[in-house]
């Protein structure tokens, strides 16, 4: 550590100064590195040497998440250079709505290590209520639609026992990518009653604009053939844009088009073996 690494110095009447950086492999306090070493050639008395020194992984506190749709937790973690562990877990719940968070791991204010990756479990709503409690008058808890498509929330309208008003209305955007639903009437989380007519208002775009990386993807050379997919998670969805079967060895270069705020996660031979958030590619 610094203290010995300083009294080795010390015996041999040689100053030092500090550098600290972070390392995810060096314990906070021991020497990393330093510019002048054994196999280097000797220095006379009082040169001053470089020492680098470990500050320990780089830390974020982990934000509240508590009652927070995916989409929000997604970018609130993305902001702090976290990300969330998908696919995220599901379970009723009596109090909090529908498609919010109701459970984290780990905990607000917690610290993880930059790139840490936070558990969350989403809320189905409360459990289903028995053959005798049901009835025609039962209100309804409105999901949220927002950065959906019409499909997505025709769909989801239905699963909950709600219809969608077909006549939409559109707005420019620059949040969200032509035709995805940007606000809804009633609002996500109120009560409504069964068959209710949900609006909502879809992008007309400009919407973020896209940008395109060339990813690389090593085959292992095992001789047998091996499964690789690539799935892209951004303001536009999640979907798969390539899916192939490749000969062992060698390396598959594809081109992928995403939104900004969102990953590319690459699966070989169905297990994510690489996720990269879109933030840090330059």
């Amino acid at each position: 550590n610094l203290q010995e690494a300083a009294t080795l110095l010390n015996e041999r009447d040689l100053q030092y100064t500090v550098r600290q950086e972070y390392n995810d492999m060096v314990p906070a306090g021991y020497v990393i590195n330093q510019d002048i070493g054994p196999s280097d050639p000797p220095v006379k008395p009082p040169r001053k040497i470089l020492l680098t020194v470990s500050l320990g992984p780089e830390l974020r506190e982990v934000p509240d998440l508590y009652q927070k749709t995916i989409n929000e937790a997604r970018l609130e973690l993305i902001k702090l250079d976290l990300n969330l562990e998908e696919p995220v877990k599901e379970d009723y719940h009596e109090q909090v709505p529908k498609d919010l968070i109701f459970k984290q791991t780990p905990n607000p204010k917690d610290k993880l290590k930059k790139g840490g990756k936070v558990t969350v479990y989403v809320s189905l709503g409360p459990p289903p209520l028995s053959p005798d409690k049901t009835g025609e008058n039962q209100e309804i808890i409105v999901p949220s639609l927002t950065g959906l498509s019409i499909e997505e929330a025709r769909n989801k309208l239905v699963e909950n026992g709600l219809s969608l008003d077909e006549n939409f209305r559109w707005e420019t955007s620059e949040q969200y990518p032509n035709g995805k639903i940007i606000s809804q009437e009633p609002p996500a989380n109120s009560n409504a009653a069964k068959e209710t007519r949900v609006k909502v208002v879809l992008s007309q775009g400009p919407g973020p604009l896209p940008r395109d990386v060339t990813v690389e993807i090593p085959v292992p050379d095992d001789g047998i053939n091996h499964e690789v997919k690539i799935e892209v998670a951004d303001v536009a969805g999640t979907r798969t844009v390539y899916f192939g079967n490749h000969l062992p060895g060698g390396k598959i270069e594809k081109t992928v088009r995403y939104y900004p705020h969102g990953f590319i996660r690459i699966y070989l031979d169905q297990k994510l073996v690489e996720e990269r958030n879109t933030k840090t590619i330059r």
